[in-house]
């Protein structure tokens, strides 16, 4: 039996998340398009599989060294037969030392992210990756 489509990108997402546990740059940015567009929470912009993985490489070497990363995937939706929006939920905790903007939470940075998934010749690759933060709101008293 094969595996559909979405199982393929739920199954690339889950190795997203084990590559980011690892501190793995290069294998979090292996799915990645050669041309793909990343935009982090702050707003930076990146094209290209080469800079997504030399930013996530720096990452881990950096704030988010030592970070898990849990993915919970909201929906997977297919706009034609080879293009995906994956809507994704994405917390990640243990962050320290992170830039002044990044809204954290008692070290914990909670995203929303849209992933855009396309099939090629080289199966199901993410070909945007872009994340919006969660901004935490203080506790009622």
């Amino acid at each position: 039996m094969s595996e559909s489509a979405e199982q393929t990108i739920r199954r690339i997402i889950a190795g997203q998340t084990i590559s980011w546990n690892a501190g793995d740059g290069p294998g979090y940015a292996r799915p990645f398009t050669e041309d793909g567009s990343f935009t982090n929470v702050l707003g930076t912009t990146l094209v290209g599989r080469a800079l997504y993985e030399q930013r996530h490489v720096e990452i881990f070497a950096g704030f988010f060294r030592g970070t898990t990363l849990a993915s919970h995937i909201e929906r997977v939706r297919f706009v034609a037969p080879t293009v995906a929006l994956v809507d994704i939920e994405a917390v990640v905790a243990g962050v320290h030392d992170a830039p002044p903007a990044m809204p954290l939470s008692q070290g914990v940075l909670r995203t929303h992210l849209l992933q855009v998934f396309v099939a090629n010749d080289s199966g199901w690759q993410i070909a945007a990756h872009h994340n919006v933060a969660v901004i935490p709101r203080p506790h009622a008293p």
